[in-house]
């Protein structure tokens, strides 16, 4: 799970987390999105993973509404990430990496 806040938002919105790097991260926004503006500057990007949430500024790169108009993917590149932050995110990265190659190792 994942919250996006921003002082341009008025509310919070909730989202679901697809992907990530120790850069960035794409996100699947099932309310309307119309408040979110590629470019900007959201102040408080919240990503729950297995080792607890954090906390970090992220900026929406870009923005893909799907043709059935039921949800929104948002690609969002993280910004002055602390390195607590960032060991944190590339220990959860690795983590998905290996389960990954452990998975296609069992198919042959």
């Amino acid at each position: 799970m994942a919250q996006i806040n921003g002082k341009t938002l008025q509310t919070g919105i909730s989202a679901r987390l697809i992907d990530i790097s120790a850069t960035g991260c794409k996100l699947e926004i099932n309310s309307p999105a119309a408040n979110l503006q590629p470019g900007q500057l959201y102040d408080t990007l919240e990503l729950a993973l297995p080792s607890g949430r954090i906390t970090l500024n992220a900026e929406l790169r870009h923005l893909y509404k799907d043709e059935n108009g039921n949800s929104t993917q948002g690609g969002f590149m993280f910004h002055q990430t602390s390195g607590a932050t960032l060991r944190i995110i590339e220990r959860f990265v690795y983590q998905l990496q290996r389960e990954a190659r452990r998975n296609d190792a069992d198919l042959f």
